[in-house]
């Protein structure tokens, strides 16, 4: 039944709604915006992939700052595990578009490779500095699924393995 009461609860729950979503928005950007001002560039690419909201507007300034930050922080000299992180986190970011290498590395291993072959539809600019070439129409990449970790102990990866059935 909609009567007075009902409207005023849902009022107040829209109204409940929508300050909580400002709330997270605003501190999802200040905590990207924090990790860009002490260095901490792909936990902040890593926050700017997961909006607190589907569909949330990234502002322009912060991500040129983040886009800028990213870019500088694939130097030469870097080492392939750093280029690795940095591309799988900047694949699934909104500045993804926009990121960019002054150089590449000066060697580049065969899993640098490999990563940039993979998410070459997510940062086409940077595959085609690797040389990647970029099928039209390929499929967006996943991001990968975090590993279990190795129990030295038992010589296996960590419970669950056996529990669901895994064949060795």
């Amino acid at each position: 039944a909609r009567d007075e009461s009902t409207r005023e609860i849902a009022g107040r729950l829209k109204a409940g709604l929508a300050a909580r979503q400002e709330k997270d928005h605003t501190e999802w950007l200040s905590d990207i915006d924090a990790a860009i001002n002490v260095g901490r560039v792909v936990r902040a690419l890593k926050l700017s992939s997961q909006p607190p909201k589907a569909g949330a507007r990234f502002p322009a300034e912060l991500a040129a700052r983040l886009a800028t930050a990213a870019s500088s922080a694939l130097e030469v000299d870097a080492p392939a595990d750093r280029w690795i992180a940095m591309l799988e986190a900047a694949a699934f970011s909104p500045i993804r578009g926009q990121l960019d290498a002054a150089a590449l590395p000066a060697v580049v291993a065969p899993e640098l490779l490999a990563c940039v072959t993979r998410l070459a539809p997510a940062i086409p600019k940077l595959a085609a500095k690797f040389g990647v070439v970029v099928v039209p129409g390929a499929a967006m990449p996943r991001p990968l699924r975090p590993t279990r970790p190795f129990d030295k102990a038992k010589g296996d990866k960590a419970k669950g393995d056996k529990a669901r059935g895994d064949k060795r």
